[in-house]
Formats: C-alpha cells, sequence, structure tokens
C-alpha cells in the first residue's frame, strides 16, 4: 500500500456547544492555529509513478482553506445569534460542532468528493484526515478497511 500526505495550515475561531469538558471551549470564541495532515492511499502508482501528484491535492483542499481560513466556525444555533452583525465578515455557520473530530470527518469527505471532481478514474482513494488544534493535541478521521 502507497500512502502519500499532504499538509495544510489555516487560521481560524470556533465557540463550540454548550456541554464540553472545558468551560473555556464553550463559554467563549478562541482560536487556533489549524493543521490539517491528508493522507491517500493506493495499492498500485500510476503511470507516473505516484499516487496522486501533490498538486491535484492542493487543489481538491483549497475549497475548504478559502471558505474556513481567517473564519469564525459557529454552530448554526451559536451563528445565529450573530446575524447582522457587520464586523463579523467572515462567518461560517455549520451544523456540526466545530471540534477537530468533527472538522476532520467534514474536511475528509469533503476531500473526498473534491479530489473525484478533479481526477475521474484514479486508483486511489482517502485514507485518513488528521487536524492538530495546538501542537500536541489532533484528531484524525479515517476511512474503515
Amino acid at each position: 500500500m502507497h500512502l502519500i500526505h499532504k499538509t495544510f495550515r489555516f487560521e481560524a475561531g470556533h465557540q463550540l456547544r454548550r456541554g464540553c469538558f472545558t468551560a473555556a471551549c464553550s463559554n467563549c470564541i478562541h482560536g487556533h492555529s489549524y493543521k490539517v495532515e491528508v493522507t491517500l492511499a493506493s495499492e498500485e502508482l500510476d503511470k507516473n509513478d505516484m499516487v496522486v501528484d501533490f498538486g491535484l491535492v492542493k487543489c481538491g483542499m483549497q475549497s475548504i482553506i478559502d471558505e474556513w481560513d481567517h473564519a469564525l466556525l459557529l454552530p448554526h444555533e451559536i451563528a445565529s445569534t450573530y446575524l447582522g452583525r457587520s464586523d463579523l465578515l467572515k462567518l461560517v455557520s455549520v451544523s456540526w460542532n466545530p471540534t477537530a473530530e468533527a472538522m476532520a470527518e467534514v474536511i475528509f469527505f469533503r476531500m473526498a468528493f473534491a479530489m473525484n471532481q478533479v481526477t475521474q478514474g484514479q486508483r486511489y482513494s482517502m485514507y485518513s484526515v488528521r487536524v492538530w488544534e495546538t501542537e500536541t493535541s489532533s484528531a484524525e478521521y479515517r476511512k474503515d478497511d
């Protein structure tokens, strides 16, 4: 099995739904310097001896970076309290709790769709996505084997 990894970085703020372990996560907006590692897998290499070109992986991730970089990610019920605030120019309202775990799963499926659009017929698949909130804390979503 061949695996390739591509790492991305973006800055974003979020506020989690009530009930998280620490009040700091759910009682206030705070931000992180996120790092994301996307991993793709293939049993065999293509005619260029690659799993897939790293440039195509970058293209697949670009829409997520464009949407989330320097944005405030909030669950719908929290985001609704900020509607009409002109000072929050890049508010992203999401149906899920914007934890690292949920972000990894969302990125995984958005990347799988995006990569399928740009490289139809290739013999690789999404393998995993890991999201770091801090240098020492990460969450991973992995394809079922």
